[in-house]
């Protein structure tokens, strides 16, 4: 004997007799976690992501409930609608449905998706005009719920800071940039610029430092203050820019 119940939950019922029995709710009950697991499998293999990465819980019950009145208890299949962007968030989404007996039709269903993604974070503070190197970053497994353009691990090794990094920051593709390398080097000997000096959180800046090296964006000048005659190490941040290194020792000429 098979039974069919509409609307009960398994645990809030249970069936007694000599006969075998197989009992199960109506498909209209396990609609909600049904389209939850197609939509993530749907996000995961349509944008090439791996097994588990992607969780969706539907937000509106009311729309899940018009669904199901619309698919009594017939089986049905789904196509999932994605646009050409990755869903992340507060977001929605579209279904086709194919009842097995009436007519396709498409809903929308109001979602919150989490994407697991891999990410860099910053091990210690990286100050802007830094080279990056593997030492200064760890790449971790995140789920996260809003977009933005992660620098992936490609593209962190050797890549110039824009700005300052705070310490366990995502690091985003934004914050960095390609170390230049042209035959003119951006700074040359005897060239005036100002220099940024750390303060802090804060900074201070300078002007009319003289250059007593050349150098491109990341590489290691030495300057000197043409007020006080005192030479510091700078590293080059952009054309005509450079941040003081913290004092360690004697600064060779």
């Amino acid at each position: 004997m098979r039974i069919l119940i509409d609307g009960y939950p398994r645990t809030q019922f249970s069936v007694s007799g000599p006969e075998a029995v197989l009992v199960s709710c109506g498909k209209t009950t396990r609609l909600a976690p049904r389209l939850e697991t197609e939509l993530a499998n749907e996000i995961e293999r349509q944008f090439a992501l791996g097994v588990g990465d992607v969780t969706v819980r539907l937000a509106n019950e009311q729309q899940t409930k018009a669904v199901q009145d619309k698919l009594k208890h017939g089986d049905y299949q789904t196509t999932v609608l994605l646009s050409d962007q990755l869903p992340m968030g507060q977001t929605s989404v579209e279904v086709e449905f194919a009842p097995n007996h009436g007519p396709h039709f498409v809903e929308r269903f109001d979602a919150k998706i989490i994407v697991s993604i891999r990410v860099a974070l910053a091990k210690q503070p990286i100050e802007r005009g830094v080279v990056l190197d593997s030492s200064m970053f760890n790449l971790v497994q995140r789920p996260i719920v809003r977009k933005a353009d992660f620098a992936r691990d490609g593209y962190l090794v050797g890549r110039v800071a824009k700005r300052n990094i705070a310490s366990n920051e995502v690091i985003l593709s934004s914050y960095l940039a390609e170390r230049t390398h042209s035959r003119e080097p951006i700074i040359k000997r005897n060239d005036l610029l100002d220099v940024i000096v750390p303060l802090g959180r804060n900074e201070i800046r300078l002007k009319n430092a003289k250059s007593l090296s050349t150098g491109d964006v990341g590489d290691t000048i030495t300057v000197i203050n043409t007020r006080s005659n005192r030479q510091l190490s700078a590293i080059v941040v952009d054309r005509n820019l450079a941040r003081v290194l913290p004092i360690t020792g004697k600064v060779r000429r």
